[in-house]
C-alpha cells in the first residue's frame, strides 16, 4: 500500500546521494553552517543545563535531544566524505561506499529518535505524576536511564528495519506521526489529571497535600502544556520533509526545482539547531530569562522565581491561604514541642 502511494524505497537516498554533484564550495559552506549550528547547540544545551525551574530530568531529557543533533551532522560529513574518496560515485563496489551507508543509518535513526523524544518528555511527566509525593524530593536518575534507553533501543530497531530491509520510504513518516498520536492523547489525559488535582487541592484537600505535592502538579501542568506546543512543531518540521522528498515526485518536477527544495530540506534537517533554539526561547520563558542573562552577564534564574503571567491555567485567588495554613500547623506543633522544655533564661 505505501509502494503504491509514494512508488519509492528508502534506497532513493542511496541513489540521490551517489548522483549528487557537490562542488568543493559547496561542502565548505555548508560544513561551516553546521559548525554555527554546533555553537548554537551548545548554547542552548548550556542554557537548559542552569534553568532550575523545572525538575532535573526535565532539563537532562531536553539537553539530551540537542546533543543527538551530532548524529545528524556525521551524516552530512559522511555524505561530503563520500564525494571526496570514491573514485566513481556510479559504481556500486566502491570502498568509499561505505561512509553513504553510516550516512543513511545516521540519518534515519536521528529521524526516528528526535520523533520519539516528545513522547519521552511526556513518559517523564508520566512518572513525575504517578510519584507525585515523592517526585520532587530526588533527582530520579534510574527514571531518565530508563526512559533514554527505551527511547535509543527503539530508535536503533526502527533504523535497522528501513536501512537493512528496504521498507517503503512512507515507513519513516508512519511511525514518527504514531509517536506523535501517543503523545497527544498522554498528554490531555495527564493534563487533565494533573489541572483536576490541582483544583481539587485548591478546594477540599489543602490540609492533605505538602508544599511539594503542590510544587510538583504546577510542575506537571507547565511542562504538558509546553510538550503540546512541541507536538505542533514536530508535525511541522515531519510536514516540511514530507513536502520537500515528496512534491517533486507527485508534482512530477523538474530536476532544477526538485533538487532545490531538497536542499532546502535538507538544510533545515541538518542545522535544525537555528530553528529549535529560537522556538525554545519563544514558547519558554524560563528559558528566555536565562539567555538573556547568560548574554547579559545577570544572575541566574531562582527555581521559586517563576512568571506566573505565561500559565495558561487559573489559580484559586486564596491560594495564599494554603501557605498560611500550613505554617500556622508547623507553628502549632512547634508550640506544643516547645511546651515541655524549660525556658531560656534571660540573662
Amino acid at each position: 500500500m505505501f509502494k503504491f502511494l509514494f512508488g519509492f524505497n528508502v534506497t532513493g537516498f542511496y541513489e540521490r546521494e551517489m548522483s549528487a554533484d557537490y562542488t568543493l564550495e559547496y561542502m565548505i559552506l555548508y560544513t561551516i553552517t553546521m559548525i554555527f549550528a554546533l555553537f548554537v547547540t551548545s548554547f542552548g544545551i548550556r542554557i537548559s543545563l542552569s534553568i532550575s525551574a523545572y525538575h532535573l530530568n526535565v532539563n537532562r531529557l531536553f539537553c539530551f535531544a540537542l546533543s543527538m543533533w551530532l548524529i545528524i551532522f556525521i551524516s552530512k560529513i559522511c555524505v561530503f566524505l563520500y564525494h571526496l574518496r570514491a573514485a566513481d560515485t556510479s559504481d556500486r563496489t566502491d570502498p568509499a561506499l561505505v561512509f553513504l551507508h553510516v550516512s543513511a543509518f545516521t540519518r534515519y535513526f536521528y529521524f526516528y529518535f528526535g520523533s520519539a523524544a516528545p513522547l519521552a518528555s511526556t513518559v517523564e511527566r508520566g512518572f513525575a505524576t504517578l510519584f507525585l509525593s515523592s517526585y520532587e524530593q530526588s533527582t530520579q536518575f534510574p527514571i531518565l536511564a530508563l526512559i533514554i534507553s527505551v527511547n535509543l533501543m527503539q530508535g536503533l530497531f526502527f533504523t535497522i528495519l528501513t536501512v537493512f530491509f528496504e521498507i517503503p520510504f512512507s515507513f519513516v513518516y508512519v511511525v514518527p506521526l504514531a509517536y506523535l498520536l501517543i503523545c497527544f492523547t498522554l498528554i490531555s489525559v495527564l493534563y487533565k489529571f494533573n489541572l483536576t488535582q490541582f483544583y481539587k487541592l485548591n478546594r477540599y484537600h489543602r490540609e492533605q497535600y505538602t508544599l511539594s505535592s503542590r510544587f510538583q502538579l504546577k510542575e506537571n501542568i507547565r511542562v504538558l502544556s509546553l510538550l503540546m506546543k512541541m507536538i505542533y512543531a514536530v508535525i511541522g518540521f515531519i510536514g516540511i520533509i514530507l513536502a520537500g522528498f515528496t512534491l517533486p515526485i507527485l508534482l512530477k518536477l523538474n530536476y532544477l526545482t526538485s533538487d532545490v527544495m531538497r536542499t532546502i530540506v535538507d538544510l533545515v534537517v541538518h542545522c535544525n539547531p537555528f530553528i529549535v533554539i529560537p522556538m525554545t526561547t519563544l514558547f519558554i520563558p524560563e528559558f528566555k530569562k536565562q539567555a538573556k542573562a547568560a548574554m547579559f552577564k545577570r544572575m541566574p534564574l531562582a527555581r521559586s522565581s517563576v512568571d506566573s503571567r505565561y500559565r495558561n491555567y487559573r489559580e484559586d485567588p486564596n491560594q495564599a491561604d494554603v501557605y498560611f495554613d500550613l505554617f500556622k500547623k508547623s507553628i502549632k506543633k512547634n508550640h506544643s514541642t516547645n511546651s515541655f522544655s524549660p525556658p531560656n533564661q534571660i540573662n
